[in-house]
């Protein structure tokens, strides 16, 4: 049985209502649909929620894999922390992901100059993408989501590269609830985010096959640009 983090997701405004862990996601996953569309979830505010919005409107996503199962409740924290979802109810022990730290991470700028917004599908997956007038923003929770990667680690990663971390932005999505910032990925940088994922750990074949044919374009152009900018001939020896 496979390990993980899971979100249970209101799929007309894009939020996460609720995150859970378990170390047999099948059968938690399942029970969680079945509970709710019975009407017999022990979660009352979930279930109030599905009541409301129809049980339709509420969509499980995966939102990270793991190998050990001792990480669950340090990762299950981790991401309520980050999120913090409107449904969850018990609290999760603190960890060393969530106690509070004496540096602060550097805040994430925003971008208010926004034009509008729309969303569209990869393999199935929906992602949001907000125009601003310096450009096109995509979610990258929804990136994660699509390539089965873990926002926070995500975040950080992009935050260590000079050369992305000018493209991460927190952008305002509109939606029935009101407003609410989100962290977004300029298009310009995607391109460059996607380069550096290892198509291997996407567990989605589809997916991960268009990420690695992807890179193998991306590497021959960086080659001849590399050949261009440095004025480098290649000899051929028989």
């Amino acid at each position: 049985m496979q390990a993980g983090i899971y979100a249970i997701v209101r799929d007309d405004i894009h939020q996460i209502v609720y995150i859970g862990s378990s170390s047999q996601l099948d059968i938690r996953l399942k029970s969680h649909r079945k509970k709710l569309q019975n009407g017999t979830h022990e979660n009352r505010k979930l279930l109030a929620l599905a009541e409301q919005i129809g049980y339709e409107h509420l969509e499980i996503i995966i939102l990270e894999y793991l190998d050990d199962s001792n990480m669950l409740l340090e990762r299950e924290a981790a991401y309520i922390a980050i999120h913090q979802p409107i449904c969850n109810i018990a609290p999760v022990n603190p960890t060393p992901w969530n106690r509070p730290t004496s540096s602060k991470p550097a805040p994430i700028p925003k971008e208010e100059n926004i034009q509008k917004q729309t969303t569209f599908l990869i393999a199935g997956s929906k992602v949001t993408a907000i125009y601003a007038v310096n450009g096109i923003y995509l979610s990258l929770l929804d990136l994660c989501v699509l390539f089965q990667l873990d926002l926070t680690g995500q975040v950080s990663k992009i935050k260590r590269a000079p050369d992305m971390m000018d493209g991460l932005k927190l952008v305002k999505l509109h939606s029935k609830r009101g407003v609410r910032d989100i962290t977004c990925l300029h298009i310009r940088k995607v391109a460059l985010w996607i380069a550096g994922i290892d198509s291997d750990r996407i567990p989605i074949p589809e997916i991960a096959e268009q990420v690695f044919h992807y890179q193998l374009i991306l590497e021959a152009l960086t080659i001849d640009a590399f050949h261009t900018m440095f004025d480098i001939h290649i000899i051929q020896f028989e």
